[in-house]
């Protein structure tokens, strides 16, 4: 996840990837010894008591959709007014963590709704049902613009389950070529336009 406050936005609403948006969101807390109990509603809590400790494919297919709405409290109505929630998503955004300074190969589907039933977001655009194009268009962007030498490709709209296996095939050659000594190649000046990562 680029930003995983766009993840939250964007896979809460597909049936077969909400309850790991939920299970993601338990987790970070776990992770970072945040009681989000406070801020949720009764079926946010639910939600939370139910993905602890949840692997991803017991997670998946449990819930139509994740509304942030629906799990906090009407006095909290974005991540903003929430500081650990806040703070955690800022923690693990990649658009505001320091730049690699070695090479990067970067791989993503879209085909979300197709292949996976994530509806189009109305403002952060399509994905692979998980992780959204634009998101990763503005990390390879973001990378560039900083010196990183970045190679990315957009696949075929295979979805995400697809897109895992798909990117192993082209990312096992990628990293041989490095070790062998190849330079890595770039594709920087030829990356489309991404959301924003900062705003």
């Amino acid at each position: 996840m680029v930003r995983p406050e766009h993840n939250l936005a964007y896979a809460g609403e597909g049936a077969k990837w909400s309850g790991v948006v939920g299970m993601a969101l338990t987790g970070m807390a776990a992770a970072y010894g945040d009681d989000l109990s406070p801020y949720l509603t009764d079926p946010g809590k639910k939600v939370v008591a139910q993905m602890v400790g949840v692997k991803i494919d017991d997670a998946e297919n449990t819930y139509d959709h994740l509304r942030w709405e629906e799990l906090f409290r009407p006095e909290y109505p974005t991540p903003d007014d929430v500081p650990p929630i806040r703070a955690v998503l800022d923690d693990t955004n990649m658009g505001l963590a320091p730049v690699p300074s070695y090479p990067y190969y970067i791989g993503q589907s879209g085909g979300g709704a197709d292949q996976q039933k994530t509806p189009v977001h109305p403002t952060l655009g399509d994905g692979d049902g998980v992780m959204l194009l634009g998101d990763t268009r503005g990390l390879a962007q973001y990378y560039c613009d900083a010196g990183t030498t970045v190679q990315y490709e957009e696949y075929p709209p295979i979805g995400h389950t697809y897109a895992g296996p798909y990117w192993a095939t082209q990312m096992v050659p990628w990293v041989n070529a490095r070790f062998a000594g190849q330079a890595a190649p770039s594709t920087c000046g030829s990356v489309s336009a991404g959301n924003s990562l900062t705003d």
